[in-house]
């Protein structure tokens, strides 16, 4: 559900600057989209590769930090997404 509304948040973010008729930054719309998808479908994965023997715990506790660590580079990604909507807010639009 949580990430149903970050989805829905992201996608009326874009939606409103399309409506306003300003542009975005192809290349970090491309890192944001990128980083939000992929870590996602990456942390997804990671988490079905759990071991439940007990001699695997050291395995375990890699595959807990390389999630961690994804999922804190996909919440640094979020922070493009603010950016991106600034710069195209306050760049000037082209003359017609």
């Amino acid at each position: 559900m949580l990430i149903s509304l970050l989805f829905g948040i992201i996608g009326l973010g874009y939606w409103i600057m399309e409506k306003a008729n300003r542009k975005l930054s192809k290349w970090l719309n491309l890192i944001h989209i990128t980083l939000t998808f992929g870590g996602i479908l990456i942390v997804l994965i990671l988490t079905q590769c759990y071991r439940t023997e007990i001699m695997e715990y050291d395995f375990n506790n890699n595959l807990t930090l390389s999630i961690t660590l994804i999922l804190i580079t996909v919440i640094f990604g979020q922070l493009i997404f603010p950016i991106n909507i600034i710069r195209g807010l306050t760049k000037k639009l082209p003359n017609p």
